[in-house]
């Protein structure tokens, strides 16, 4: 049986391809997951007084 790669491992996959560190990429499982981990991410930055928040789009 098959299983996919986990979101970390493609992460570190296309961060290697676009010449990017994995960690500021964003894989998810689906459009909710991904919307609600960009929505703590910037929470998480607005509590940290940090209002910078950058997308890299492939």
């Amino acid at each position: 049986m098959y299983y996919p790669p986990s979101n970390t491992h493609l992460a570190k996959y296309i961060g290697s391809w676009r010449r990017l560190d994995y960690k500021r990429i964003l894989v998810g499982n689906g459009v909710i997951e991904i919307i609600y981990n960009i929505l703590n991410s910037i929470k998480n930055k607005k509590n940290n007084h940090n209002n910078t928040f950058i997308f890299n789009i492939l």
